[in-house]
């Protein structure tokens, strides 16, 4: 399934976000039909611009290392800026970005579960 071109000289900070995705992230998130060109929004952080970025690339999915993410992200950053250090990388951990942005989700729920319950209790005693 690997398909698609490396990131090159004309891929800066001042050109259109691009993106190489493994094969889970295209066979999970975007159906794993050929991607190369289509795009996807990634969600902002607080005070940076939501940014779209389209798919140049598809890698094959690694094995886990079991590296703490921080030592794994210098190494990276650390290498990536030795070929150029024009290119910006950010690490965050899918299930945290999941688990965070459902907080909301989640709160309504439990105030909806609450007043169900309220609701209920409320009848019983009425009747």
């Amino acid at each position: 399934m690997p398909a698609g071109r490396a990131f090159e000289e004309h891929d800066t900070t001042n050109s259109p976000g691009v993106a190489i995705v493994n094969e889970t992230f295209a066979r999970e998130l975007l159906n794993g039909s050929n991607l190369i060109g289509k795009t996807f929004r990634a969600i902002a952080e607080p005070g940076d611009p939501e940014t779209t970025y389209q798919i140049v690339g598809v890698v094959k999915d690694t094995i886990s290392v079991e590296r703490p993410l921080p030592a794994l992200a210098a190494q990276v950053k650390s290498a990536v800026s030795g070929v150029s250090p024009d290119i910006l990388i950010y690490f965050r951990v899918f299930k945290t970005m999941v688990r965070d942005h459902l907080v909301d989700e989640r709160v309504m729920a439990m105030f909806s579960g609450f007043f169900a319950a309220l609701a209920t209790l409320l009848a019983i005693i009425g009747l």
